[in-house]
């Protein structure tokens, strides 16, 4: 009985003692100083409006904050990169994490966009649609009682918490 118990012991201290197998860690700092927002705010073109900002959620966990910062997202890299002559424009956003530490969450993403702008031709002929393909880069965002900060890596690289809590803010919530 004691050896059954032993190893009970054993196999369940396993479980216990640490944070779940993927879960991120570091400490998040907790951003200081008045909130005053940055976004993109295109006129769009005669094809592509600009997409609107979604609501914060009101009760937050990690599934609400995490569908929050990833529309967020879509919209600010949708808004962000369309200019006049943009045709078409795909907006891709995958979710890699969330951490919560207290009000704070530390959102982890990797985005991109695709999209197609009218450009003249030499000759002033007919205009013609080029199309790009955006490379994906990683993204994070804090989300914090009073704001949201982003700040962008790239294809290598994830933001550290030091970096986003430094970063711009791009709502006050």
């Amino acid at each position: 009985m004691r050896t059954l118990f032993a190893a009970l012991l054993v196999l369940l201290a396993g479980c216990t003692a640490g944070p779940l197998a993927g879960t991120p860690t570091e400490s998040i700092p907790t951003p200081s100083g008045d909130c005053a927002a940055t976004t993109p705010s295109p006129d769009g073109s005669a094809e592509v409006s600009p997409r609107a900002w979604p609501d914060p959620p009101e009760n937050r966990s990690i599934g609400s904050v995490g569908s929050y910062v990833v529309e967020f997202e879509r919209a600010y890299l949708h808004n962000e990169r369309l200019e006049p002559g943009t045709q078409y424009l795909e907006t891709h956003v995958e979710l890699e994490h969330v951490t919560p530490r207290g009000d704070l969450y530390l959102v982890r993403l990797t985005s991109y966009t695709n999209g197609g702008i009218e450009q003249s031709t030499p000759d002033a002929g007919t205009p013609i649609t080029v199309h790009w393909d955006g490379a994906p880069h990683h993204v994070a965002y804090l989300l914090t009682e009073g704001r949201l900060l982003r700040a962008q890596g790239d294809r290598e690289t994830t933001p550290s918490p030091e970096a986003v809590a430094e970063g711009p803010t791009v709502a006050c919530v």
